[in-house]
């Protein structure tokens, strides 16, 4: 089997910085743009929810040619100023 290839690098964050990873379901459905403006009008840890839910209701509509994905979406926060 191959052997699995990665990279480790240390980055200084600024506090509450949000990290997200998307599939392609979310980043074919939705520009970076319309991602952004999501993510800004969401709380912290909400917004893959909100990206997730706007992903498939456009994945869904007729009115734009988008095309039916799975959408995955992991939210983190980092250097948090706040206690979970």
């Amino acid at each position: 089997s191959p052997t699995p290839q990665y990279a480790i690098s240390m980055v200084q964050a600024p506090i509450n910085t949000r990290l997200i990873l998307v599939s392609d379901g979310i980043s074919d459905n939705l520009n970076s743009e319309t991602i952004q403006q999501i993510l800004a009008a969401s709380k912290p840890l909400e917004g893959a929810r909100s990206l997730v839910e706007a992903a498939l209701s456009r994945s869904q509509s007729k009115r734009f040619s988008s095309k039916p994905d799975d959408c995955t979406c992991v939210e983190m926060v980092l250097n948090p100023s706040y206690h979970l």
